[in-house]
C-alpha cells in the first residue's frame, strides 16, 4: 500500500509538531465528542458520530451552565447531554439556552457510521487498487461517488442481509483483536457479490480484486503501524478544525479527555510533514497552536461542546434511523443545521456530481 494512500486510509499516528508561530493572542477553542464508540462502528445504540467546537470565555459558558443547572432538580449532578435529554426539565433547560450560539461560536462535524464502514471499504481497497494501476480516485472524486452509490444501491441492487453481513465482517477483520480473518471478509463480498443485479457486481468485484490491498493493510495493523483506522474521531476532528481555522486562524484547542485524539497527536501537529493524498493538492498544517486535554466537570466550555455535539448527533442519529418525529428532535433541527458544517453522510447527488477530495 502507498504511503500517501496509508495516511488517507487510517488515523495512524507519526512524529514531529506543528512548527507555525505561536502568537499569544490565538483564541481558545474547546472540543468535544458524541457518541463516540471508537472502531466500532456497528454499535446499533450509536449510529451516528459527532465532534463539536466552541469559543467561549469561562465565564460566559459556566453562566450558561448554571442557568441550565438551576433549571433541572438538584439530583442531576454533572449536566451531560445524554442525561439531559432524557427528561421534559432538562430539554426546556438545554433549549434555553442552546438557541443562543450562533455559528459564529459553535460548530460540529458528524459521521453516519454505516455509511462510513462502505466508505473505508471503498478507500481501503478500491482506491488502492486503482492507484496501483495508475488511476487517482481521490482526484476526480470518483471514490466519493462509488461509495454513495455502494451505500444506496447496495442493499436494493442485492441482498439486503448479504449487504450487511459484508459490512459487519469488514468491520471485524479490520479491527484488531478480532476472531475475523480476510478469508471470512472475501467470501461475505463474494456471497454478496452473486446476490447482486443491474450491473452492481462489476462495482463489488473491484472489492475483490483488492485482496492483496487488504492483506497489506492488516498485516501493518497486525504490526501495529497503524492504528485506529474505523475510528471517527481523528478524521473528524480534522475537518472541524479546518473551517475554524478558516473563520477564525490559528487557536489553542482544547479537547475533552481522549485517549484516541492523544493517541495521535505526533500525526496532528505534523499533518503538513504527511505526503498530499492527491497530487497537486499538498498536505496543510492543522490551523493548531498546541493541543491539550481538560475534563468537563472543571471546564465549563467543554460543557456546552457536549451540549453542542450531543444535539447534531441526536438530530442526526434520528434522520439516519428515521425517527425524526420527536418534538424535541424537531426544535434542535435549526440548531443543528445552524452547526454542522460537514460529515461523512451519504448523499445521492455525489453519484453523478461527484466530490474531488
Amino acid at each position: 500500500m502507498s504511503r500517501q494512500r496509508r495516511e488517507k486510509c487510517r488515523a495512524g499516528s507519526r512524529g514531529g509538531r506543528h512548527s507555525g508561530v505561536v502568537f499569544d493572542e490565538a483564541p481558545t477553542v474547546y472540543a468535544d465528542e458524541s457518541s463516540n464508540s471508537g472502531e466500532n462502528l456497528l454499535d446499533p445504540y450509536q449510529p451516528v458520530f459527532a465532534v463539536a467546537a466552541v469559543r467561549l470565555s469561562a465565564v460566559d459558558a459556566q453562566a450558561m451552565v448554571q442557568s441550565v443547572l438551576d433549571a433541572v432538580p438538584p439530583r442531576q449532578g454533572e449536566p451531560k447531554y445524554g442525561s439531559l435529554a432524557k427528561s421534559w426539565q432538562g430539554q426546556a433547560a438545554l433549549m434555553s439556552v442552546l438557541p443562543t450560539l450562533g455559528e459564529d461560536v459553535a460548530s460540529a462535524f458528524v459521521a453516519h457510521k454505516r455509511f462510513m464502514i462502505i466508505s473505508k471499504m471503498i478507500d481501503c481497497l478500491v482506491v488502492e487498487l486503482a492507484w496501483a494501476d495508475g488511476y487517482d480516485m481521490y482526484a476526480d472524486g470518483s471514490a466519493v461517488g462509488l461509495a454513495n452509490l455502494m451505500h444506496l444501491a447496495g442493499p436494493v441492487l442485492g441482498d439486503e442481509s448479504a449487504y450487511e453481513s459484508m459490512l459487519a465482517t469488514f468491520v471485524n477483520a479490520i479491527r484488531p483483536n478480532q476472531p475475523t480473518v480476510l478469508d471470512d471478509l472475501f467470501d461475505a463480498v463474494e456471497a454478496y457479490r452473486r446476490t447482486t443485479r443491474d450491473g452492481l457486481d462489476t462495482h463489488v468485484g473491484l472489492l475483490l480484486a483488492a485482496r492483496w490491498h487488504a492483506q497489506d493493510l492488516v498485516n501493518l495493523i497486525d504490526a501495529r503501524k497503524i492504528r485506529d483506522v474505523l475510528d471517527p474521531a481523528v478524521p473528524c476532528l480534522i475537518e472541524l478544525c479546518r473551517h475554524v481555522g478558516a473563520a477564525i486562524g490559528e487557536f489553542h484547542l482544547v479537547h475533552d479527555s481522549s485517549k484516541t485524539i492523544n493517541r495521535h497527536l505526533p500525526l496532528l501537529l505534523s499533518l503538513d510533514q504527511v505526503p498530499a493524498v492527491t497530487p497537486g493538492l499538498p498536505a496543510q498544517a492543522l490551523p493548531v497552536v498546541d493541543i491539550t486535554f481538560a475534563d468537563s466537570s472543571t471546564t465549563p466550555q467543554l460543557i456546552i461542546a457536549d451540549w453542542v455535539a450531543g444535539a447534531v448527533r441526536q438530530v442526526g442519529q434520528a434522520r439516519a434511523t428515521g425517527t425524526d418525529e420527536d418534538s424535541f428532535v424537531a426544535q434542535l433541527v435549526p440548531l443543528a443545521e445552524r452547526w454542522t458544517i460537514g460529515g461523512v453522510w451519504p448523499n445521492k447527488d455525489l453519484i453523478t456530481m461527484p466530490r474531488r477530495i
